[in-house]
């Protein structure tokens, strides 16, 4: 399936729900997960007075996360201020949870939510089109560092690879 479904990210509105669980579920669910993790890192930056981290630690954890957001921004991504704004879109005050896809995608059929989420939507597709690989590349290796680091920390084990090799045959 093809991420390469809509030109432009305005289009998005157009559709209808059958859209997004079928032609466009690959683009939008990545947009949405990627919201997800905004919602996430936002999160974490709120939480950090309250981690129990050693002070390198906690200068690491800082500087990792501040490489995933330079990451997003890089070679005209998401801007930094839009990040966490994202993030707060898909979290549900009061519920203290994020947007189900269902419910996100409601939302994306409203043109005045949607543009907040234009720029996240051209990102994915300037990825699947093959371009600002120097972009990809540097978050990849942002997004990898910071999960060795939480990895480490937390004590879970290795889950880029475990979760690489559950869902493919190819070796790291």
């Amino acid at each position: 399936m093809t991420m390469l479904v809509i030109d432009d990210p305005a289009d998005v509105s157009a559709k209808d729900a059958a859209w997004f669980t079928g032609a466009g579920c690959a683009l939008m669910s990545s947009v949405y997960l990627t919201a997800c993790l905004f919602a996430h890192l936002k999160k974490v930056r709120e939480d950090f007075p309250y981690l129990r981290l050693s002070a390198t630690d906690d200068t690491r954890l800082a500087a990792l996360l501040l490489r995933v957001q330079r990451g997003f921004r890089y070679h005209e991504g998401v801007y930094y201020v839009t990040q966490p704004s994202i993030g707060e879109a898909v979290w549900v005050r009061g519920d203290e949870r994020l947007l189900t896809y269902r419910e996100f995608c409601e939302k994306l059929q409203d043109p005045a939510w949607r543009v907040w989420i234009d720029r996240l939507t051209l990102f994915h597709l300037e990825t699947a089109r093959g371009q600002k690989t120097e972009r990809t590349g540097r978050l990849l290796a942002a997004l990898v560092q910071l999960s060795e680091f939480l990895d480490d920390c937390v004590g879970g084990g290795k889950s880029i690879e475990s979760r690489v090799r559950a869902e493919s045959d190819v070796p790291l």
